[in-house]
């Protein structure tokens, strides 16, 4: 076994990567402050500090440093398109936290990187069995991943309303990600420590009350993309995945993005219901709730992971007993009654 192979190896690039990220977090956010670039305060906000929105530069800054660095000693995975398409969102993300882009230019942009990361080599060809449905042809395979895309960034976007929610979901997806990745595809394993790293550091800054640090856009949309095309590895029936034997993963597709998912839908649904536009920024969020009960962001956001990944680890476990459809009702009635738990006046 040589070194490369080894936890210390991979452990040493988390470090490396975290470190990265920590000076440039730091260094970026002094150069908004000079710049003036500061997020406005309105009465949408829950902080009163000057606060930049640098974090997904630095995020993005020190993910391509800490990736580049580790290609010289160990194979990573390099494909053109995922690289085009992380550069033309956090571009895109970065323009409309500085300048203020409309949904519709938004969009178009998202059209566009959906579809490059349709050829990256993995894209949602399979639904697995669920609902019967196997194998999909390309046109349709193309259709659904383009709106899983759509609906993933968007909804990791919408997440990033109190500090440290985006980056504690994402990091919970990443882990289990990253055990999958860990026999079936090496290449994309050792970006596991590296994006852990860089996200960990840009935590330490975003909870901070003195030096705070928001994602902005250009950093829930990288996450996004990135959850975006991990999934796409997920749902290509040619990858192996070692929870096939435990689970559909369809179904767990799903279940890893479960509060993004389940808050966007709600809040669409309340704000059709209101006469709003779905996209009108607003606090109804499930994790704005929370802090209108007197929750702290970083405890509200702890909450929610938490009760995200038991529901992750709950279905892993019931779902050899229940199958899919057991699994899917017994998931909705636990959600039903969970939210109005917490959630009720």
């Amino acid at each position: 076994m040589t070194f490369t192979q080894t936890p210390w190896f991979f452990l040493i690039l988390f470090i490396i990567a975290a470190g990265v990220s920590y000076v440039l977090n730091g260094s970026i956010r002094s150069l908004y402050l000079k710049k003036g670039y500061v997020d406005q305060i309105n009465e949408r906000s829950s902080h009163t500090a000057l606060v930049t929105r640098s974090g997904g530069v630095a995020l993005f800054l020190a993910l391509v440093l800490a990736i580049s660095a580790t290609a010289a000693i160990y194979p990573v995975y390099q494909e053109t398109a995922f690289w085009l398409a992380l550069v033309l969102i956090f571009i895109t993300g970065l323009w409309d936290d500085l300048y203020n882009l409309t949904f519709k230019q938004k969009f178009i942009v998202q059209v566009a990187v959906g579809l490059l990361l349709t050829q990256t080599g993995y894209m949602i060809n399979s639904f697995h069995g669920v609902f019967g449905l196997y194998e999909l042809p390309y046109l349709a395979s193309l259709c659904v991943s383009l709106a899983v895309y759509i609906i993933v960034v968007n909804s990791m976007n919408l997440i990033d309303g109190i500090d440290g929610l985006a980056s504690l979901i994402f990091s919970l997806f990443l882990g289990l990600m990253g055990i999958l990745f860990w026999s079936a595809a090496p290449e994309l394993f050792v970006m596991v420590p590296v994006i852990l790293g860089v996200l960990l550091a840009f935590l330490n800054y975003n909870i901070s009350r003195v030096r705070k640090i928001f994602l902005g856009d250009s950093g829930s949309l990288l996450l996004g993309t990135l959850m975006s095309f991990m999934l796409f590895w997920l749902l290509d029936h040619g990858t192996n995945v070692a929870t096939d034997l435990i689970i559909n993963r369809g179904y767990l597709s799903v279940v890893l993005l479960i509060y993004p998912l389940t808050d966007t839908l709600r809040v669409f649904i309340l704000r059709v219901r209101m006469g709003k536009s779905p996209f009108t920024a607003d606090r109804l969020h499930l994790h704005h709730k929370l802090i209108d009960r007197g929750f702290t962001h970083f405890f509200a956001a702890l909450l929610v992971a938490f009760l995200s990944f038991l529901f992750l680890s709950f279905n892993l476990i019931w779902y050899g007993y229940l199958g899919f459809y057991g699994s899917a009702l017994f998931s909705i009635t636990l959600m039903i009654l969970v939210y109005y738990a917490i959630f009720k006046k």
